[in-house]
């Protein structure tokens, strides 16, 4: 299975805050391509850090490391997915001010 991804920050952005995850690789920017056997498990997650919301591209960047913590495979499941977003969210929403 080839995979490709090209991640770009946009028209008048100073920075890409968006993260794309690809089985353990945090993609930032530009063009990524990789093959992925058959056998292999697969995990595919897009982070949008909203551009120009307060740390967004720290908020995309901690989805992406959350996800790649999963314990893959057994833990996989939605509700399992849904607590480690909640948990991320949770340290999102306490930052006091944005990281730059």
């Amino acid at each position: 299975m080839k995979v490709y991804c090209y991640i770009n920050k946009g028209i008048d952005k100073l920075n890409c805050d968006d993260r794309v995850l690809v089985n353990n690789s945090i993609l930032a920017e530009g063009f990524f391509e990789t093959e992925l056997s058959f056998e292999q498990r697969k995990m595919f997650a897009v982070a949008d850090g909203v551009g120009g919301n307060k740390s967004g591209y720290y908020a995309a960047a901690l989805a992406a490391v959350a996800m790649s913590e999963a314990n893959m495979p057994t833990d996989l499941s939605l509700e399992s997915i849904e607590r480690h977003i909640i948990e991320e969210n949770q340290k999102i929403e306490s930052l006091e001010y944005c990281i730059y």
